[in-house]
């Protein structure tokens, strides 16, 4: 690509805000036409699967007792991102609360 942007091999993780995970499921959608395989933090994946887009559903270190989808229970995000079986992270956190001074 022009930009020097190298395109993943195979695996993509997806962890999306709640508010846009339905602007995100066409996207994800895509992705998955392409042949990547989906990875996807709890609430993002469920909302995935809800909409009929295939992902493996990985849980955060910090989750106990509600790790990944069935044969990646052992599996969290930060293990499948040091071992490398992941080739890039789609992150759109939560949008930063304004407050005001006065």
């Amino acid at each position: 690509l022009s930009t020097g942007f190298k395109m993943p091999e195979q695996n993509i993780l997806i962890s999306c805000n709640a508010d846009l995970v339905v602007e995100m499921t066409y996207t994800a959608y895509q992705l998955h036409e392409n042949g990547y395989t989906l990875y996807a933090t709890r609430e993002t994946g469920e909302a995935l699967q809800a909409n009929h887009v295939p992902c493996t559903i990985i849980g955060y270190p910090t989750d106990e007792g509600k790790q990944g989808t069935e044969g990646h229970e052992s599996e969290n995000v930060l293990s499948m991102i040091k071992e490398k079986k992941i080739d890039m992270v789609i992150n759109i956190p939560h949008p930063q609360i304004e407050t005001s001074q006065g």
